[in-house]
């Protein structure tokens, strides 16, 4: 596993190199957050459900999140998040009451953009509740997680979180 990661590494950092624009989700923001110096731990209680996300004022001024509300509820499913940043080259865009650091804008020292994300824009609450399922025997409480997100109403800001990345690209390409 430890070579894969390190081909991830490599291909993180050549990506932003050639001045890309990158968005890694769940592990692929833990991979962000990894290979621009931050931390990433084991989380004490596994995050799989609805998880309220707060943007930070940095949050609430990038493209990534413009439109959105202050607050959000969004899908999780991870065993582990990133706890701690090197602050100089990244900046905390979004939190929860469980993990600190939820959303990254990562500097990466050239014309590459790298923005990670810990929770799942692709995901509505049916699909939520799909790999809860799938995933029962790791997480405590399940019944009722799977339960709250079947029920969950997320406003589309998964979808317009992923259209935000996608206008920042096309906008990038036109310059």
């Amino acid at each position: 596993m430890a070579h894969i990661i390190e081909q991830y590494r490599r291909f993180i950092r050549a990506m932003t190199e050639q001045g890309k624009i990158l968005l890694g989700v769940c592990f692929g923001h833990q991979g962000l957050a990894e290979t621009f110096d931050g931390t990433v731990e084991n989380s004490r209680d596994p995050q799989f459900g609805i998880q309220r996300v707060r943007l930070t004022e940095e949050g609430k001024r990038h493209p990534l999140f413009h439109g959105l509300p202050e607050e959000m509820d969004l899908p999780a499913s991870h065993f582990d998040h990133v706890s701690q940043i090197h602050t100089t080259r990244q900046k905390i865009l979004a939190t929860t009451d469980a993990c600190p650091v939820y959303a990254i804008d990562i500097e990466t020292g050239n014309n590459g953009v790298a923005w990670g994300i810990q929770f799942h824009p692709e995901m509505n609450g049916e699909r939520l509740a799909e790999v809860i399922e799938m995933k029962k025997e790791n997480i405590p409480d399940w019944k009722k997680k799977k339960k709250a997100a079947k029920k969950a109403v997320l406003d589309n800001c998964g979808e317009k979180i992923i259209a935000n990345y996608g206008r920042t690209v096309v906008k990038a390409k036109r310059q």
